[in-house]
């Protein structure tokens, strides 16, 4: 079975470490008038969402003649759909002036073919990329004939078995179609104890393809937990009210939740990074401050044997690591007297004749970091600047350095004046004023 990482839509690449692709699903919440499309549309964008997707429809191709004719007589469910689908269906010209509207607005169309003169139809635009609705999962008629446009294709599964939908992929597959699988609960609005995220992982272990989710649950907590989860594709239903008629709204995102939606996702996905743990920069920082390290419990004498009780564990964290405790308990200090509270260091108990900074020899310029207070021992070594990092002591103390060396210096600005973080760019006037005012003294 082979794998499929990406996709590509326009410019835009879903999949492996792309950002997700994000959907706001307008669907028939349009009620049918163009002008609230538009303004659904304009929502979307302002939203910073990657696509608009809607639904078309010719009603005799989708419907028995039968129950078009007397939708009173059908169960109520589906004289409910039909009834509405005849006020909402908007026509091709109107279809056509919207796809042209979104290229205005630099957002992607995509719609829904539920039959395949719907397909023609769109297939004339043309479109980018199609979706194929939970109700057409299993219609092989229907998404062979869209795969002959050579185009991707977003197909929700819900309603579904696993079964059928091991079926489809195996179709889809032998007919070299590219897709992507969105897991989905067709229930409106969709109660969370069905919503089975987890299947998400399972989806993409299965059918070794790019995997997203089509959520209709109230609030947008599910759409983001599914990006945690793997989803590379996030569709949601966007109402200008949720209180309209019509069989979505209860399901569906108002504008300011949509917009909180694309956001946090923004947020989650640079969260996510990759599966790996170091120490970030800022970490690096923090864990000198707040770490600890072995130093000596009382004064010690060089040549005496440690012991557990002669090494206590303190901050900050300039010297060695607590884990390498036991290495040093044992251990004859070789090299020096250490004094009480002073940091233990490898070097004393190792048998040494070196005493002076080896040279470090690299193929480009390095440095290294001092505060005003070490500068003298950072500078011992043959790096090509030093960069100073300069504390809120340091400037508050309004003193004056004059210091010579026959090195290169770049200077890290304060990031504290005592309780204060420096913004330099803080929306609160009275942070940023100070910010700056204390930062032009440094």
């Amino acid at each position: 079975m082979s794998k499929t990482s990406e996709i590509k839509i326009g410019d835009k690449i879903i999949g492996a470490k792309n950002p997700v692709y994000i959907i706001a699903e307008i669907g028939l919440n349009h009620q049918g008038d163009p002008l609230l499309a538009k303004k659904l549309i304009d929502i979307a964008a302002e939203a910073k969402c990657d696509c608009v997707k809607f639904q078309k429809r010719t009603l005799s191709k989708v419907y028995t003649k039968e129950a078009l004719e007397k939708p009173e007589e059908q169960e109520h469910g589906i004289e409910y759909v039909i009834r509405h689908l005849e006020k909402t269906e908007l026509s091709e010209d109107h279809m056509r002036d919207l796809y042209d509207y979104t290229k205005t607005k630099g957002i992607d169309f995509m719609c829904s073919p539920w039959d395949e003169e719907s397909v023609r139809f769109l297939a004339s635009l043309p479109v980018l990329a199609y979706k194929i609705a939970s109700a057409d999962m299993t219609n092989v008629r229907l998404i062979e004939t869209i795969s002959r446009l050579h185009k991707p294709m977003f197909i929700s599964t819900g309603m579904s078995f696993v079964s059928e939908i091991t079926e489809l992929v195996k179709f889809l597959r032998n007919i070299k179609a590219e897709f992507i699988l969105l897991h989905c609960n067709s229930t409106y609005p969709a109660p969370y104890y069905d919503i089975n995220l987890r299947f998400l992982k399972t989806m993409q272990e299965k059918f070794q393809c790019i995997v997203g989710y089509s959520g209709h649950e109230r609030g947008t907590e599910v759409a983001l937990a599914a990006v945690a989860m793997g989803a590379k594709v996030i569709e949601k239903h966007l109402t200008l009210d949720r209180n309209l008629p019509g069989p979505d709204h209860k399901a569906s995102l108002e504008p300011d939740e949509l917009k909180n939606l694309v956001r946090q996702i923004r947020i989650v996905e640079t969260a996510l990074g990759e599966p790996v743990r170091y120490p970030s920069r800022g970490e690096y920082l923090n864990r000198e401050t707040l770490s600890k390290s072995i130093v000596a419990a009382k004064n010690l004498k060089k040549g005496q044997v440690l012991k557990a009780k002669d090494i206590e564990i303190k901050s900050p964290g300039k010297g060695v690591s607590p884990l390498k405790l036991n290495y040093f308990i044992g251990k004859k200090l070789t090299r020096r007297n250490i004094s009480e509270d002073q940091y233990i260091l490898e070097s004393d108990i190792r048998v040494t004749s070196r005493e002076t900074p080896r040279k470090l020899r690299a193929s480009h310029r390095w440095g290294v970091v001092a505060r005003m207070s070490d500068i003298d021992e950072m500078v011992r070594c043959n790096s090509a600047f030093i960069e100073i990092h300069l504390a809120d002591t340091d400037i508050n103390l309004d003193k004056t350095y004059t210091k010579t060396y026959d090195r290169d210096l770049t200077v890290h600005g304060p990031e504290y004046d005592r309780d204060l973080l420096m913004d330099l760019s803080s929306l609160d006037e009275d942070t940023r004023t100070k910010s700056i005012a204390f930062f032009n003294k440094a």
